[in-house]
């Protein structure tokens, strides 16, 4: 499987619709296709294929939060579980000490 690199975004030449305009190198030649979420469109080998036609807006880098955002939802997580499981244990512990011990 070869490398993949985001170009930017587009409008698709086969079916008009907008995706991701992606590189795609495999071996010595990249072949560029555009991506409809899982529809990947085949367009051409970069040098018969004119990206400036398809391109509308050219990828930037930019800093990604995403690994930041999903330590912060996994701690939240487990700090729900925990508090699930200590009222089920108190929950557990209350009824059991009622049971023995009536009042």
């Amino acid at each position: 499987m070869g490398k993949h690199y985001i170009v930017g975004r587009g409008r698709c030449p086969r079916c008009g619709a907008e995706g991701t305009v992606i590189l795609r190198v495999d071996g010595s030649r990249p072949y560029v296709y555009v991506r409809h979420g899982r529809i990947w469109h085949y367009i051409g080998t970069l040098d018969r294929v004119n990206l400036e036609s398809i391109i509308t807006n050219r990828a930037s880098p930019k800093v990604n939060a995403r690994h930041n955002s999903t330590a912060y939802n996994k701690a939240v997580i487990i700090v729900m579980l925990a508090i699930v499981m200590a009222v089920a244990s108190m929950a557990i512990i209350t009824k059991y000490l009622g049971l023995v011990m009536p009042m």
